[in-house]
């Protein structure tokens, strides 16, 4: 199967979990929110990669989300923003190689 751009980089309201169950390989972008509070997609494919936000608050070594719907963000710059496009793009290349 071939996969496309669209496939790897998903809105996680609904594309990744549906990703997720179709088995692809995906690129999730974290902004608010964190995996660990348990909005990862529910057995994601084994390649997929998770890019949370760079430069945020660590409490024990775990980047501390602002919400848990990521609905809101503590920071000046949203943490969606700290996700750099050229991360992105390497995980797609990644990915696509």
């Amino acid at each position: 199967r071939d996969i496309s751009l669209a496939d790897l980089v998903p809105d996680l309201t609904a594309i990744a979990p549906a990703g997720a169950a179709a088995g692809v390989p995906m690129v999730v972008v974290w902004g608010c929110t964190a995996p660990a509070l348990g909005m990862a997609p529910y057995k994601a494919h084994l390649q997929t990669i998770e890019l949370e936000p760079e430069g945020r608050r660590m409490v024990e070594g775990v980047r501390r989300p602002c919400s848990k719907l990521g609905n809101r963000c503590r920071y000046k710059t949203p943490c969606i923003e700290t996700v750099s496009a050229e991360r992105i793009s390497a995980a797609i290349f990644g990915l696509l190689s």
